[in-house]
């Protein structure tokens, strides 16, 4: 560990790291770092919160995303968007304060971990919450943004059984979440498997829309289910 820091100093932490991408595998770079990792990164006195995902419009997490921005912009809090699409006419809704940038894929490893650094440290963010929790390279992303002293939320966007029944099966998702300085799930089942696993876990319940806050609650005797949702197979209607 020692050896790396004098690497991040020489090189640049976002070179050594784009280096270490090409000449490690996922299961070395996950079984080195989650064995290097000794203590939660935290910051107190949060200004400004960045946030990630690839898109903002046609899914619930893109929803999810824009529903949020605007929860924290009314609370005070500055916004910066990280996308990897640009803006669209079908985007969400979301308080034009948030400042958007658009950051390369992580095809574009390198590039984006240029970015990523440049901006966060321009923008003076104090913590980052990914909102992309199945994609394992965003292993990368942990180690940058921990060592510019940022706190990394990995944002659980289903249940946890999702990994062993996505093909494929994404069997280094869980180190992603021990990387993670706090995880943050939609249930207190997801919350522990993931606390089960060492990590700081937390629950959170998606925001709901107000205008279903006072609609009476269904006969839970009933024998019909609605499905409300796209008919994939990340959906699972088979269930």
């Amino acid at each position: 560990q020692a050896y790396l820091k004098n690497l991040y100093q020489e090189f640049g932490v976002e070179k050594v790291l784009s280096a270490l991408k090409k000449h490690w595998s996922l299961e070395q770079a996950f079984n080195y770092f989650v064995k290097s990792k000794k203590h939660i990164v935290k910051k107190e006195n949060i200004k400004t919160i960045a946030v990630y995902y690839t898109k903002i419009n046609n899914g619930g997490v893109e929803r999810v995303t824009a529903s949020l921005i605007n929860q924290w912009i009314k609370q005070g809090y500055r916004v910066i968007l990280f996308t990897s699409q640009e803006a669209s006419p079908y985007d969400f809704k979301y308080d034009k304060s948030a400042k958007r940038y658009v950051i390369p894929p992580m095809r574009h490893m390198e590039d984006r971990l240029i970015a990523l650094k440049k901006i966060c440290i321009e923008e003076k963010v104090d913590v980052y919450i990914n909102n992309l929790w199945l994609i394992e390279y965003s292993l990368w992303e942990i180690i940058l943004l921990n060592e510019l002293g940022i706190p990394y939320i990995t944002h659980v966007h289903g249940m946890f059984d999702f990994i062993f029944n996505f093909p494929p099966i994404r069997y280094l998702q869980p180190n992603l979440c021990r990387l993670s300085d706090a995880v943050v799930a939609l249930s207190e089942a997801s919350q522990t498997f993931y606390k089960e696993l060492g990590c700081n876990a937390f629950v959170i319940n998606n925001p709901t829309p107000s205008d279903l806050l006072n609609k009476p609650r269904c006969n839970i005797d009933s024998k019909h289910l609605l499905l409300i949702g796209r008919v994939t197979f990340g959906k699972r209607p088979l269930d």
